[in-house]
């Protein structure tokens, strides 16, 4: 199972349960950062696309990291 499936499961679970988003526990700028760090460079990528982000194809894995978390 890939991160984004997770991910989804994620959500699902969240809605299913009815937690609010303020009720969750979002991960900090520096948590998120030390997550994308694990993915792959294709995984990245697909987030990339996912936030509608333009050019990305291109991008080494360090600038895949650092567009996401902007």
């Amino acid at each position: 199972m890939g991160f984004l499936d997770k991910f989804k499961d994620i959500i699902r679970f969240d809605k299913l349960t009815g937690m609010s988003d303020s009720e969750s526990t979002a991960p900090t700028p520096t948590t998120e950062s030390a997550d994308l760090t694990t993915l792959k460079v294709t995984e990245l990528k697909a987030m990339a696309k996912e936030q509608g982000h333009k050019g990305y194809s291109t991008l080494k894995k360090t600038e895949l990291i650092d567009l996401l978390n902007n």
